[in-house]
């Protein structure tokens, strides 16, 4: 094939492979490999989510209750900021730093007073700083609760979803760039409620487009899941729940995880 190209063109078979290579490195052939990437990806359209009021998703975000306390504040922006220094010093000895971070507990059934939502509400606070949160609590979600959104779209769908269908499964705090996804609709797909190979290609795709990502993740008493969550993060940090969790609960999550995303504890 190579050969009747060259002698269509008058040329010898190497210069045909050449002048292939140089056809293919021209920009309308990047754009086709961008919009190749894209689908594979699944980028998604920012500007089609659609918004929701930060009243109405209020009970997601404690940290906005004038009766959270002080004290709690606090400890969440000392988090925010030992994250973003973190973050810089990783990226000051690495190429990358730790952009997708997840949250996970030792018993993914104990609520955990907020801790993913008011951390990303921290993070968004700052100056040109974009947070996406993801609910993937694969045992307990509840961020569809706290939007009002009963049988919405969420992550469930979004990692089978083609990209045009991807921004009804998200939501924007108006008047902020802190984006949600919630959990979606766990009972349509029972026990593989989200998709292995769809999670890994929408985190791809949604690292171009945030500062930081959140996954509010499971319990280790769901080991596989719980996996699952760490391999799509850059780090991870483990809640532990003051007089309830026992070291070895701690020694075990280590193991599953071999040591390797841990970014450090909290104590709940």
């Amino acid at each position: 094939m190579i050969s009747r190209l060259g002698e269509d063109l008058g040329i010898e078979a190497p210069e045909a492979l050449a002048a292939l290579q140089d056809a293919w490195d021209e920009e309308p052939v990047e754009s086709l490999r961008a919009a190749h990437k894209a689908r594979r990806q699944r980028i998604l359209d920012l500007h089609l989510v659609p918004q929701i009021k930060l009243g109405d998703a209020e009970k997601a975000f404690t940290c906005v209750d004038p009766k959270y306390p002080v004290s709690w504040k606090q400890q969440v922006r000392q988090l925010r900021n030992r994250l973003t220094h973190f973050d810089d010093e990783v990226k000051s000895r690495e190429k990358s730093g730790i952009q997708v971070i997840s949250l996970l507990s030792m018993n993914g059934q104990r609520p955990r007073k907020g801790l993913a939502g008011n951390l990303a509400f921290a993070l968004a606070a700052m100056e040109e700083t974009k947070v996406l949160l993801i609910d993937a609590k694969t045992s307990r979600p509840d961020l569809d609760l706290h939007l009002g959104l009963n049988d919405g779209r969420g992550l469930c769908e979004a990692t089978r979803a083609h990209r045009e269908d991807l921004p009804d499964c998200f939501r924007r705090i108006s008047g902020t760039q802190l984006y949600l996804l919630p959990f979606g609709q766990k009972t349509k797909y029972q026990d593989e409620a989200v998709d292995l190979r769809g999670l890994q290609r929408l985190i791809a795709g949604l690292r171009e487009q945030f500062d930081w990502i959140i996954l509010d993740g499971p319990g280790f008493d769901t080991p596989a899941d719980a996996t699952l969550i760490t391999l799509c993060s850059d780090g991870t940090v483990y809640l532990v729940e003051q007089g309830v969790d026992r070291f070895e609960d701690l020694r075990l999550a280590f193991k599953q995880t071999q040591g390797r995303y841990m970014i450090g504890a909290v104590m709940m």
